[in-house]
């Protein structure tokens, strides 16, 4: 992003036609964490649908958002392709776990 420039985000998630609770969550970087490796990963917004009305679809969804925020953020390694990959894979695991 160049000097000056700005960033609007906006949130919205919808339970759908068919469920009664909407488990769709959304994650961003917590206000607490490392400016310094918020500069250097960059900004990483997710969204992580819901399972469909599963026993703990919304927890899922909970879980995978702070497995995958934590794990990019966490990740020390400047390649950011690969500390997404693995944030996905850490929520993956998380999930399943």
């Amino acid at each position: 992003m160049s000097q000056g420039a700005s960033l609007r985000v906006g949130k919205q998630t919808d339970r759908g036609r068919v469920r009664q609770f909407n488990e769709d969550r959304y994650g961003e970087p917590p206000p607490h964490f490392d400016r310094q490796r918020i500069a250097q990963k960059g900004l990483l917004y997710i969204v992580a649908d819901g399972m469909g009305g599963e026993a703990g679809g919304s927890l899922a969804s909970e879980l995978a958002i702070e497995a995958a925020i934590n794990s990019f953020y966490g990740d020390a390694d400047p390649d950011v392709t690969g500390s997404l990959r693995r944030a996905f894979q850490a929520a993956n695991r998380r999930v399943y776990t």
